[in-house]
């Protein structure tokens, strides 16, 4: 199989604590919108209770709480938040 693996640099950067904020809650929302989407769609498809997508949906909201809270108790210093995010992307033959 050619190429089967890829990495894409998602966010390399220095924000401040509000910035970046804005910007992984945005991730994170965006991801939920799908989540939320798929099992509307495999409900309505199936007819079936997508459990490990809502299971998902519980964890990354409470990620989103922890980090909502780690950023309030950075914005009070003279604090820049430096974040790196890699997606690695790998090929799987199916059988």
């Amino acid at each position: 199989m050619k190429n089967s693996a890829h990495q894409i640099k998602l966010i390399d950067n220095t924000y401040s604590p509000a910035d970046a904020r804005e910007v992984l809650c945005s991730l994170l929302n965006d991801k939920i919108t799908f989540l939320n989407v798929q099992i509307h769609s495999i409900h309505e498809r199936f007819g079936k209770n997508a459990v490990h997508l809502k299971n998902r949906i519980t964890e990354l909201q409470n990620e989103k709480t922890e980090l909502l809270h780690l950023i309030k108790e950075w914005q009070d210093g003279d604090t820049e938040l430096e974040i790196q995010s890699v997606i690695n992307i790998k090929a799987k033959q199916l059988a």
